[in-house]
């Protein structure tokens, strides 16, 4: 399978996880000449954006670890972009999480909880 279709696929799932732990969904990726927003959720007032990171193994580190100073200023500055755009900017508290998405490891033959993937969800992961 392609990176870009397994992508949306860890994106799509990613979404399903954060909505089943009392997120709900805005949009998805949100682009605009600052950047790119994976997911724009809402956890009670607060407006979170979320970047999605997909890795088949932690061979070179996990998603989380793969983002940068510079990534960060990029998702700000699209974070930034739709608030304005949204007329927001005075109106509501924001967070910056990021959702690591890894394979899941099936531990037993038999075991049917198995799921497809597995997540390690970050909050406030950077200002």
């Amino acid at each position: 399978m392609k990176t870009k279709a397994i992508g949306t696929i860890a994106e799509e799932a990613a979404k399903d996880y954060l909505c089943k732990n009392q997120l709900n969904f805005i949009e998805k990726n949100y682009h605009c000449r600052q950047g790119e927003i994976d997911l724009i959720m809402k956890e009670g007032k607060l407006l979170v954006f979320i970047e999605v990171r997909y890795r088949k193994s932690k061979r070179y580190g996990t998603g989380i670890d793969s983002i940068t100073k510079e990534k960060q200023r990029r998702i700000i500055s699209a974070a930034r972009h739709y608030l304005h755009k949204h007329k927001l900017t005075e109106a509501v508290s924001c967070r910056f999480d990021i959702i690591g998405v890894e394979p899941a490891q099936k531990k037993h033959k038999d075991d049917s909880t198995n799921k497809s993937f597995y997540f390690h969800w970050l909050k406030h992961a950077f200002y």
